[in-house]
């Protein structure tokens, strides 16, 4: 009789036939598309599960082998001929893509090759680390989906958010919700991003970048992290951790290299040197210090809250100042050499003879306020006050190039207009030095001033507290202004764009002028040097009648002023002078020649420069 007793596992179980660890291994060979399969489990502890013909409870150091793929846990519910399971306790999930998968509890699909892990889970490929509460793992396809936030680090990169994905084959993160990257170089917000471990970022939806020198900020575009660039689309904005902010449609920005440029609606914003410049495109080299503009560039910078200069041309060049120091070589305008400029006792004994000064007292605008007065003026050739000194231009700039280098100058080219409200003008090519407030005009300039038309083969244009200080224009300088006599045409004529037959005008030219102007930024001395020639009327301001026309030629005559009205007139070495009456000149006699005037392309507003600002 046998003497063997029943069991659990069956009548034709013997104790001792199998080793202490109970171990039962079923290898099944198949082949589905020509490649082979097998599968193993084992346990401490293995049971059938009553009722249910191949399915195992699996206990203590249990092992799952199926497709090359291998789960170890604590307890597993194994589905033999499914090669699915149930696992929890010590759970540890290698797949044959060398991943490895850590949680609580797993649900194993095997036809699918799908684990669903719950609790704590971690998932290790080598290369990305990936920790969520809740993870889908497809085998097949090498893929983890987390609906419930996770965070994926790869190296220093950490990417959290609420959704995602990861690809393992092709190495993407799909992440979408309170999507965030941090690296030590950069920190990314969005809303989904698509990121590839070689460092390419793409985000989709309102997206702030912030790097150790720059914020950014657009809709969509892309970011490298090895290759430290950057595209940004829509509402885009690229801002340095200093002052300056560059906007536009479309951004690409190589940041090791600190250059990029701009399409679309383009806006760089400077708030330290309160500087606005717009364009359609736009390239900024932050290392060669320049930034470049062009369709339908403008700029503005405001020097007051009330008064700003508004400049338009076709292309625009920000510079820094690491090209400075050559802008500064090309030349600052020198004053009039010293052979030319009389002391105070030259200027007295020049004055002094017959002649020697026109009439005294008008203005601009052709009234006087005595007439006796301008007589004995023209008589004795006293000037009410002496010339001030030309100020003298260092040769090299007064200050570090190198250190200071937030200096900026502007360069405008070609078809150059500009407005601020004291001083309008035209040229073809215009440098504004901001550091010193110069204006450096080129090529046929015109500057309107104090009711002055004033131009010149090249004007140099200095401010001091935001108003013009003095003005320098060298070869063929013409200087003019229309006379009103009748003080209600003031406003209509002194503006008027055409000129009318019979129109005066108080003209003086020369090769060379300084002038200079008061605190309400009038004309106050006008210095024209270099076979200076001058028409003005003289007018009885009391009466409002014309007294007689001075026509001068000397090698240089000073014009007064106050309140922009010709106060008196100083022709130093005088070749000629002569105050005519106004019948015994012909309308082409009292025009000198050269004159034109252009009032009619002088900017009313900056509305007039361009529509929109």
């Amino acid at each position: 009789m046998c003497n063997h007793r029943k069991n659990k596992f069956g009548p034709a179980f013997r104790p001792g036939r199998w080793p202490v660890r109970l171990t039962l291994a079923l290898w099944l060979c198949g082949f589905m598309g020509g490649m082979a399969w097998a599968q193993s489990f084992s346990g401490n502890d293995m049971r059938n599960i009553p009722g249910r013909p191949g399915e195992w409870i699996l206990k203590g150091n249990v092992v799952i082998v199926s497709q090359g793929n291998r789960i170890y846990s604590d307890y597993a519910e194994y589905n033999q001929k499914t090669t699915s399971c149930i696992a929890y306790g010590n759970l540890r999930i290698f797949t044959k893509e060398k991943v490895k998968i850590t949680g609580k509890r797993l649900i194993y699909d095997g036809p699918k090759q799908t684990y669903n892990v719950e609790e704590d889970v971690v998932l290790d490929d080598g290369t990305v680390v990936m920790r969520t509460p809740e993870l889908e793992f497809e085998g097949k396809n090498n893929t983890a989906i987390y609906e419930h936030g996770g965070e994926m680090t790869s190296g220093e990169t950490v990417l959290k958010s609420k959704r995602g994905f990861y690809e393992g084959r092709t190495e993407m993160f799909y992440c979408y919700d309170d999507v965030v990257i941090v690296n030590p170089e950069y920190t990314i917000w969005t809303d989904t991003l698509h990121y590839h471990r070689s460092g390419l970022a793409k985000f989709f939806g309102p997206t702030n970048i912030e790097t150790d020198d720059y914020y950014m900020y657009s809709r969509w575009g892309w970011f490298h992290q090895e290759k430290e660039q950057v595209s940004l689309k829509d509402d885009a904005y690229i801002k340095t951790k200093e002052t300056q902010t560059l906007y536009g449609d479309s951004i690409y920005y190589d940041l090791a290299k600190k250059r990029g440029n701009v399409h679309r609606n383009v806006f760089l914003e400077d708030t330290a040197q309160n500087c606005y410049v717009k364009s359609e495109y736009a390239e900024n080299d932050e290392v060669a210090g320049y930034a470049f503009f062009t369709q339908n560039p403008r700029a503005v910078m405001v020097q007051q809250e009330t008064d700003s200069l508004f400049l338009v041309s076709d292309t625009m060049r920000l510079t820094y100042a690491t090209v400075y120091d050559t802008l500064w070589t090309g030349g600052r305008p020198q004053p009039v050499a010293d052979a030319d400029r009389p002391d105070a006792s030259q200027t007295k004994s020049s004055v002094n003879k017959p002649g020697g000064q026109a009439a005294k007292g008008h203005n601009g605008k052709g009234r006087r306020k005595d007439k006796s007065d301008a007589l004995k003026s023209d008589q004795t050739g006293k000037a009410p006050a002496e010339a001030p000194e030309m100020p003298e231009t260092p040769e090299k700039p007064p200050f570090n190039v190198e250190e200071e280098r937030e200096i900026r100058e502007l360069l405008a080219y070609p078809n150059v207009r500009f407005y601020k409200k004291d001083v309008q003008g035209k040229c073809d090519s215009l440098i504004y030095f901001r550091r010193d407030s110069l204006m450096f005009m080129l090529r046929e300039p015109v500057v309107w001033m104090s009711g002055y038309q004033v131009d010149g083969d090249t004007i140099r244009l200095w401010f001091k507290e935001n108003r013009p200080d003095r003005v320098w224009v060298n070869e063929n300088v013409f200087m003019a202004a229309r006379v009103v006599l009748k003080p209600e045409d003031t406003v209509t004529r002194s503006n008027a764009l055409e000129v009318e037959e019979g129109e005066w005008f108080n003209q003086i030219k020369g090769k060379e002028m300084w002038g200079y102007f008061d605190d309400s930024s009038t004309f106050r001395l006008a210095d024209v040097a270099g076979k200076a020639e001058a028409v003005y009327y003289v007018v009885d301001e009391e009466k409002m009648e014309l007294i007689g026309i001075n026509k001068s030629l000397s090698k240089r005559i000073k014009m007064y002023f106050k309140n922009a009205d010709i106060q008196g007139v100083n022709l130093v070495e005088p070749e000629r002078t002569a105050l005519y009456p106004e019948p015994d000149l012909t309308q082409r006699e009292r025009i000198l020649k050269g004159f034109h005037w252009v009032t009619g392309l002088r900017p009313r507003s900056q509305y007039d420069l361009a529509p929109v600002w």
